[in-house]
């Protein structure tokens, strides 16, 4: 029997966000680790729930840290592929618990650099002049797609310059530090080995953490929302092991993402 859990989602500012204890939770999967606001975790909501099924109950306040827009704190990967699949939609977040393998493997959970929770990650191929292959982070918390230095010149992706990109932008870190960014155009970028995205614009910027991940100085990409798409659905490859306790639901299987574990991904 497939057991799920099915909760209104809202888009502000392009990322999904989920309401809890009237607070705003970010479904976050480029996140390894959740970080939930007291007032979330005091209660047995649906998220608290499931961050705490698998030791993931960590506190916004006692680790110190805020996240803009995100009154709740975020929901990263280790509570998201806590079950055999997530799904985002326009209006939806769909956790289930059991259900059907992923029929195609182009996901990987994997602990990158001084990372100990694994990220999901999935293969791109950006073509501008040039082409290059990246493992990119698949993360539902970014409404746009970012490279680094590296790849934009290893690719050979175009620049872009007009108005809009004279003005600047940039992006924030947890440690509240600026990051500018500039706009690149890239021929095409085909993700996973069967989705093609013709002619998309990227940022182009060499983010801080980056460096924790262990790829600072090699190409490098974040993966939003803007070449994921509308519907995203990760799914395992296998079902997840698990010990079963006395008293245990037999149907119930929750647990974090192990690293090296495989997964699919959907994307329309």
């Amino acid at each position: 029997m497939l057991l799920s859990i099915i909760l209104p989602l809202a888009y502000n500012n392009g990322l999904p966000y989920v309401r809890e204890q009237g607070l705003d939770v970010l479904i976050d999967s480029g996140a390894g680790r959740s970080y939930l606001a007291q007032a979330v975790l005091d209660q047995d909501g649906p998220l608290a729930a499931r961050a705490r099924s698998v030791g993931a109950e960590n506190s916004c306040e006692a680790a110190g840290l805020a996240f803009p827009g995100a009154s709740g704190g975020i929901l990263g990967f280790d509570a998201l592929g806590a079950g055999s699949s997530f799904e985002l939609t326009l209006n939806e977040l769909r956790l289930d618990e059991t259900g059907s393998p992923a029929s195609s493997v182009v996901l990987t959970a994997k602990a990158l650099g001084t990372a100990t929770a694994p990220y999901p990650v999935t293969t791109c191929e950006f073509y501008g002049a040039l082409a290059c292959e990246v493992d990119a982070l698949v993360d539902t918390g970014s409404p746009a797609t970012i490279v680094n230095e590296a790849l934009a010149t290893a690719a050979g992706l175009f620049a872009i310059e007009d108005a809009e990109d004279e003005q600047g932008t940039t992006t924030t870190g947890l440690g509240g530090a600026a990051t500018a960014l500039r706009r690149c155009r890239a021929a095409g970028i085909l993700v996973g080995g069967s989705v093609q995205r013709p002619s998309q614009t990227v940022l182009v910027g060499d983010l801080p953490q980056w460096a924790a991940l262990g790829v600072a100085s090699e190409p490098a990409c974040v993966l939003g929302l803007d070449i994921l798409g509308n519907a995203v659905r990760a799914a395992r490859a296998t079902a997840p092991k698990r010990r079963k306790t006395r008293g245990e639901r037999s149907d119930s299987v929750l647990s974090a993402p192990r690293d090296g574990e495989e997964w699919g991904l959907e994307i329309t």
